[in-house]
Protein backbone atom coordinates (compact mmCIF):
# COMPACT_ATOMS: atom_id res chain seq x y z
CA UNK A 1 0.00 0.00 0.00
CA UNK A 2 2.67 2.20 1.24
CA UNK A 3 5.23 1.67 -2.10
CA UNK A 4 1.95 2.47 -4.44
CA UNK A 5 1.15 5.96 -2.62
CA UNK A 6 5.00 6.29 -2.33
CA UNK A 7 5.02 6.19 -6.34
CA UNK A 8 1.65 7.51 -7.52
CA UNK A 9 2.33 10.73 -5.20
CA UNK A 10 6.19 11.08 -7.32
CA UNK A 11 3.21 12.54 -10.10
CA UNK A 12 2.90 16.26 -8.86
CA UNK A 13 -0.34 16.21 -10.98
CA UNK A 14 -1.58 13.33 -9.43
CA UNK A 15 -0.51 13.93 -5.45
CA UNK A 16 -3.68 14.94 -3.52
CA UNK A 17 -5.93 12.56 -5.59
CA UNK A 18 -3.46 9.76 -5.74
CA UNK A 19 -3.26 10.13 -1.73
CA UNK A 20 -6.96 10.41 -1.51
CA UNK A 21 -7.72 7.43 -3.36
CA UNK A 22 -5.59 5.18 -2.16
CA UNK A 23 -6.18 6.32 1.76
CA UNK A 24 -9.77 5.66 0.66
CA UNK A 25 -9.30 1.97 -1.33
CA UNK A 26 -7.26 1.22 1.66
CA UNK A 27 -9.89 1.97 4.07
CA UNK A 28 -12.59 0.07 2.17
CA UNK A 29 -10.12 -3.14 2.19
CA UNK A 30 -9.66 -3.02 5.84
CA UNK A 31 -13.62 -3.13 6.31
CA UNK A 32 -14.24 -5.57 3.58
CA UNK A 33 -11.93 -7.83 5.49
CA UNK A 34 -12.60 -7.28 8.64
CA UNK A 35 -16.60 -7.55 7.99
CA UNK A 36 -14.84 -11.28 6.25
CA UNK A 37 -13.31 -12.67 9.21
CA UNK A 38 -16.63 -12.08 11.12
CA UNK A 39 -18.71 -14.06 8.67
CA UNK A 40 -16.65 -16.53 8.33
CA UNK A 41 -16.18 -16.99 12.04
CA UNK A 42 -20.21 -16.86 12.50
CA UNK A 43 -20.56 -19.46 9.21
CA UNK A 44 -21.43 -16.78 6.91
CA UNK A 45 -19.60 -17.90 3.75
CA UNK A 46 -21.39 -16.61 0.93
CA UNK A 47 -21.27 -12.81 2.39
CA UNK A 48 -17.97 -13.31 3.72
CA UNK A 49 -16.44 -14.55 -0.17
CA UNK A 50 -18.44 -11.62 -1.70
CA UNK A 51 -16.32 -9.17 0.93
CA UNK A 52 -13.06 -11.25 -0.35
CA UNK A 53 -13.67 -10.60 -3.73
CA UNK A 54 -14.25 -6.82 -3.09
CA UNK A 55 -11.00 -6.67 -0.95
CA UNK A 56 -9.08 -8.20 -4.29
CA UNK A 57 -10.78 -6.19 -6.48
CA UNK A 58 -9.79 -3.40 -4.63
CA UNK A 59 -6.23 -4.02 -3.77
CA UNK A 60 -5.93 -4.78 -7.89
CA UNK A 61 -7.36 -1.21 -8.28
CA UNK A 62 -5.08 0.12 -6.42
CA UNK A 63 -2.24 -1.31 -8.08
CA UNK A 64 -3.86 -0.47 -11.06
CA UNK A 65 -3.09 2.95 -10.56
CA UNK A 66 0.39 2.11 -10.61
CA UNK A 67 -0.04 3.55 -14.39
CA UNK A 68 -0.60 7.96 -13.65
CA UNK A 69 -3.17 8.04 -16.97
CA UNK A 70 -5.27 5.57 -15.05
CA UNK A 71 -6.06 7.58 -11.97
CA UNK A 72 -7.04 10.24 -14.46
CA UNK A 73 -9.87 7.79 -15.64
CA UNK A 74 -10.93 7.00 -12.47
CA UNK A 75 -11.21 10.84 -11.76
CA UNK A 76 -13.55 11.69 -14.97
CA UNK A 77 -15.61 8.46 -13.48
CA UNK A 78 -15.32 6.22 -16.59
CA UNK A 79 -15.80 2.44 -15.35
CA UNK A 80 -12.66 0.58 -14.74
CA UNK A 81 -13.83 -3.09 -15.49
CA UNK A 82 -11.84 -5.88 -13.47
CA UNK A 83 -10.91 -7.66 -16.63
CA UNK A 84 -9.13 -4.67 -17.98
CA UNK A 85 -6.96 -4.50 -14.53
CA UNK A 86 -6.10 -7.89 -15.18
CA UNK A 87 -5.02 -7.74 -18.25
CA UNK A 88 -2.96 -4.56 -17.11
CA UNK A 89 -1.48 -5.42 -14.67
CA UNK A 90 0.93 -8.69 -16.19
CA UNK A 91 2.73 -5.46 -17.76
CA UNK A 92 2.74 -3.49 -14.37
CA UNK A 93 6.19 -2.42 -12.74
CA UNK A 94 5.59 -5.47 -10.34
CA UNK A 95 3.92 -7.85 -12.73
CA UNK A 96 1.42 -10.94 -11.91
CA UNK A 97 0.78 -13.42 -14.45
CA UNK A 98 -2.74 -12.83 -15.84
CA UNK A 99 -4.33 -16.52 -15.46
CA UNK A 100 -3.59 -16.08 -11.86
CA UNK A 101 -5.42 -13.19 -11.19
CA UNK A 102 -8.04 -14.64 -13.14
CA UNK A 103 -8.12 -17.61 -11.10
CA UNK A 104 -7.80 -15.69 -8.04
CA UNK A 105 -11.36 -13.73 -8.94
CA UNK A 106 -12.63 -16.84 -9.66
CA UNK A 107 -12.29 -18.64 -6.71
CA UNK A 108 -13.59 -15.97 -4.69
CA UNK A 109 -16.40 -14.79 -7.19
CA UNK A 110 -17.65 -19.11 -6.70
CA UNK A 111 -20.44 -19.16 -4.35
CA UNK A 112 -20.65 -15.40 -3.95
CA UNK A 113 -23.33 -12.82 -5.22
CA UNK A 114 -21.77 -10.35 -7.73
CA UNK A 115 -23.58 -7.37 -7.36
CA UNK A 116 -21.71 -5.50 -9.86
CA UNK A 117 -21.19 -6.10 -13.50
CA UNK A 118 -19.52 -9.78 -14.14
CA UNK A 119 -15.80 -9.70 -14.63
Amino acid sequence: MCAVTVILSGFSFLREIAVDIITESFCNTLDYLLLAEHGLLRGYENPALSLLRRAYETVSLMAYFNFPEKVRVWEEGRAIRQPGIRVALKSAPYPEPKETLDEMYRVYSLKSAHAGLSG
